[in-house]
């Protein structure tokens, strides 16, 4: 199944979709992380596109879970990493270590 719909910027899918799924209207995104992975037993390139943005301050009393089910936030020291892909759990590890400037980017 593919997110985004002809001619619709990543940007624009991922609002439109967390708006569908959750009723909450996110204003600010930033585009995090992109990469493609490629593997023998992959049929197919998998891109993956991480975006930052911050939740509304009144976001628990908005939010209405129309697809999936209603999730937890965690640290990431308590993150299972069992129960998670490993290019995700890559990628908030990435974050992590942004946000504590252990990465320098240029």
């Amino acid at each position: 199944m593919e997110l985004k719909k002809k001619n619709e910027s990543s940007i624009n899918a991922i609002r439109r979709e967390l708006l569908e799924e959750t009723n909450i209207k996110f204003k600010k995104f930033e585009k995090f992380l992109s990469y493609e992975i490629t593997n023998k037993k992959l049929k197919y390139r998998r891109k993956r596109i991480y975006f930052i943005c911050k939740l509304p301050r009144n976001f628990k009393k908005n939010i209405n879970i129309k697809e999936g089910q209603y999730g937890k936030f965690y640290k990431i020291n308590k993150v299972d990493i069992n129960n998670i892909v490993p290019w995700d759990f890559s990628a908030l590890i990435y974050h992590q270590n942004i946000l504590k400037n252990k990465f320098i980017i240029k």
